[in-house]
């Protein structure tokens, strides 16, 4: 009789992934590829450098930045106009550094698309106002979450961006009637200057008519100077005197009274 080997009862166990559903392998193999991507990310993000450690001039830039975007909020809250004079005023409170011109520039050149200058108005009536922008381009009120990313936005700048150029601030409008005014003056002082012009060269052909008057009176004086003194060494050795042609007068003896 021959003997058959049965077959075993129990399952040969398998590892876990080899038995596990196919949905499930492919959630696990997501969330292990997320992973992989945060940790790459964070191996390639350049590490922060603390604003107490940036220069100085970096950190007075991010100094006044956090303070113009404070006062630019807060004055957007209470519907007050943000002209340069109240914000640099208000700025210099809140920070206790000078908003200069100087900085002023600088500050734009960092926060190019973050900050922006634009004068409202034509001519001496004109102001000059301050306002945040977004990501397009346009005015906007940032909120808590922004103005946490526009912070940080500043701060990478200032750390990594390398040196910037300070920009200049846009030149003042001028209305039609302040422009033919301008254009009234200058033909006015064109007008002016070429007078003084023609004065002074006429002075100049005045004074050079005087020179030569004199330089030809001189020399005549000159030349008669010479001719009296001739004459009179003439007259001392007595050459073509009509004196000197006679003969010398003789008395006779006889003529003599006794």
């Amino acid at each position: 009789m021959t003997w058959v080997t049965p077959a075993p009862t129990m399952a040969t166990p398998l590892a876990k992934d080899v038995i596990a559903e196919p949905a499930t392998l492919r959630k696990r193999k997501g969330n292990q590829c997320e992973l992989e991507a945060k940790r790459s990310k964070q191996i390639e993000k350049p590490i922060e450098t603390p604003i107490s450690e940036l220069p100085e001039d970096a950190q007075l830039l991010y100094k006044l930045f956090s303070a113009m975007d404070n006062v630019l909020v807060l004055m957007s809250c209470t519907k007050s106009r943000p002209t340069l004079p109240t914000v640099r005023r208000n700025v210099e409170l809140a920070s206790g550094r000078d908003l200069t011109e100087d900085r002023l520039c600088l500050l734009l050149a960092v926060a190019h698309d973050l900050l922006e200058a634009v004068w409202y108005g034509r001519g001496s009536t004109a102001v000059l106002q301050i306002h945040q922008k977004d990501q397009k381009g346009q005015p906007y009120l940032p909120s808590g979450p922004d103005r946490a990313e526009r912070l940080a936005a500043f701060r990478h700048r200032i750390t990594f961006g390398g040196k910037y150029a300070p920009l200049t601030l846009p030149p003042r409008p001028d209305s039609p009637h302040e422009v033919e005014e301008a254009k009234a003056q200058a033909a006015r002082r064109a007008e002016s200057l070429k007078r003084i012009q023609d004065d002074e060269e006429k002075a100049a052909a005045t004074a050079a008519l005087f020179s030569a008057a004199r330089r030809e009176r001189e020399g005549a004086r000159a030349r008669s100077g010479s001719t009296g003194k001739s004459s009179l060494g003439q007259l001392r050795q007595g050459a073509h005197h009509p004196l000197s042609s006679r003969p010398p007068r003789t008395v006779k003896a006889s003529t003599l009274p006794c």
